[in-house]
């Protein structure tokens, strides 16, 4: 292990099992773990705190950019939750208290942001929820992934609040995840944010240098391919991605190799003059990106609605069509739902005086340049 790199035992369900994909009991449990470097190293603290079931940090708050794993750390730590629940049961098996029994009969809840707003919606269609609120009260953890999907959902957002102040005040634990912190995310609402600053606020960064080093060779290592420690280094200096694309990098470099066995310093350095060189994004996929930040289908992007969201994500991805591609304002139009010159030229100018005014569009604008350039760029070299 790479000095200052720590790694954080995980468990997580195995979406590629075959009983996960049938959507069956019991899904298969791979273990796993999380790098971390000195980047990270407030995680790291919360996380083992966490793990002690020590109360310290409720609401806990996971936020940063795609790729570096907070999705994974919630879901994962929801599982060794379980696992601890279970052991929990086992050393207290001569209870016969109707009380306790309840309290170990209720779920671990792990829930994505758009999914808690349409079981809010449907509640409220069915005059549910108070079975909803219930059900989420009175679970002993409650992973809610993606908060950005709640935005502008007031609804779905004050249930959460309320939902929360249940859980905290019953010293159960709440985890969220979610691209920003809560006071940088458009359209939450001030109670919510309020109850979810009330704990503990993490940011994750990207891996560092050091991390890199260390997720490069475990990677290379894994396909069997001998790469020289200066090879690593450079490697590690020149992409800074998230895990994933560190991982799909080594492989298309082992693709590269066939039957060479050492990779050398001069092998890393053509990689990443070809991975600098790699032509720039599509429409579709920038209409895609932008779309699934937002919590859209790419088809809102190019349809005429006016709700706020939906004009801002559109905006977006104009102004992102324009500096990323090079394409034309006419050609950015017809793939927009053909919209004229004029139109697009006022959506690309409205987006730089954001860019210019708005923190939250400055971050959303980063983010999303950061996911459509680090997919491009990794599945070209992949594919070459």
């Amino acid at each position: 292990m790479v000095s200052g790199v720590f790694s954080i035992p995980l468990r997580t369900q195995d979406s590629a099992s075959p009983s996960a994909r049938r959507g069956t009991d019991g899904p298969a449990v791979a273990s796993r773990e999380f790098l971390g470097g000195p980047e990270n190293a407030l995680a790291h603290e919360a996380v083992q705190a966490l793990l002690r079931r020590e109360d310290a940090y409720n609401p806990l708050v996971l936020f940063g950019p795609s790729g570096t794993g907070k999705s994974l750390l919630a879901r994962s730590l929801a599982e060794r939750w379980k696992e601890g629940r279970r052991g929990d049961e086992g050393r207290r098996g001569d209870e016969n208290c109707a009380g306790d029994q309840e309290r170990r009969g209720r779920k671990v809840l792990v829930v994505k942001g758009a999914d808690f707003a349409r079981g809010v919606a449907t509640a409220l269609e069915t005059n549910a929820l108070d079975d909803l609120r219930a059900r989420y009260g009175g679970a002993p953890l409650l992973v809610l992934d993606e908060l950005q999907e709640l935005a502008a959902r007031r609804r779905a957002q004050q249930e959460l609040a309320g939902i929360i102040d249940s859980l905290v005040r019953g010293r159960r634990q709440v985890i969220v995840t979610s691209n920003a912190s809560p006071a940088e995310i458009p359209d939450l609402e001030p109670t919510l944010v309020s109850r979810l600053c009330g704990g503990l606020t993490i940011p994750l960064a990207l891996p560092g240098q050091e991390c890199r080093r260390e997720m490069l060779a475990r990677s290379f290592e894994q396909l069997s391919l001998n790469v020289s420690d200066e090879a690593i280094q450079r490697l590690a200096d020149g992409l800074n991605l998230a895990a994933r694309d560190l991982e799909a990098c080594a492989r298309a470099i082992a693709d590269r190799c066939g039957n060479k066995t050492k990779v050398d310093a001069e092998t890393a350095e053509a990689f990443l003059g070809d991975y600098a060189a790699q032509s720039g994004p599509s429409l579709r996929s920038i209409a895609s990106h932008v779309a699934k930040y937002y919590g859209l289908r790419s088809a809102d992007l190019t349809g005429r609605s006016r709700h706020r969201t939906v004009a801002t994500a559109r905006s977006t991805a104009i102004y992102l069509s324009r500096q990323l591609t090079g394409s034309s304002l006419q050609a950015v139009g017809r793939y927009f739902g053909g919209r004229d010159h004029s139109t697009v030229l006022h959506a690309f100018r409205k987006a730089e005086t954001m860019l210019a005014e708005d923190g939250e569009f400055r971050l959303a604008v980063s983010e999303i340049t950061s996911r459509i350039d680090a997919n491009r760029q990794v599945s070209a070299l992949a594919g070459s």
